[in-house]
């Protein structure tokens, strides 16, 4: 295996890539974040507003299993709530750079299909603007400029034969 294919296969090789993989791992980052700053926030409430409520009165062994179970209840409550929107907020990225990541993938389809049937599409490749992997676009481009040159030197070499 070359080096550049070790390199480009490593673990950490989104800090290397272009911009949009940081952008999804920075926010992936941010949003597990931000989960867990809004649940540590919760905890404190809801703790604080247990031992205001525990000091205040002098309550039984029964009552204080009470109050505790109201508590895991309402944490957990909250902390499901929160987990539930963070998972969709992360489904919704996921889904904004999935889909320019499948947008060119169709369009290379579309067009080695085209290539297939004998058609050569005119004038270079481009994808859409924020799509991801515009190299793949640039040899495309090439691949059909080298077909389509060598299917006109190869009909230039047939009428010479004849």
């Amino acid at each position: 295996m070359t080096e550049t294919i070790k390199k480009s296969r490593s673990f950490f090789s989104f800090l290397r890539n272009d911009p949009p993989q940081r952008y999804y791992v920075g926010m992936h980052f941010l949003c597990l974040s931000a989960m867990m700053v809004v649940l540590f926030v919760i905890l404190n409430q809801e703790f604080q507003k247990f031992i205001t409520s525990v000091d205040t009165i002098n309550i039984s062994a029964q009552s204080f299993k009470v109050h505790l179970g109201d508590l895991y209840s309402s944490i957990f409550v909250k902390a499901i709530m929160l987990f539930l929107v963070g998972y969709g907020v992360s489904v919704l990225v996921g889904l904004l750079f999935l889909h320019h990541v499948t947008g060119p993938m169709i369009r290379v389809r579309a067009i080695l299909d085209a290539l297939s049937r004998g058609q050569f599409p005119a004038g270079m490749i481009q994808f859409r603007q924020g799509d991801f992997s515009k190299e793949i676009a640039l040899s495309l481009s090439r691949l059909i400029d080298f077909l389509s040159r060598s299917r006109t030197s190869i009909s230039g070499e047939k009428k010479e034969d004849h």
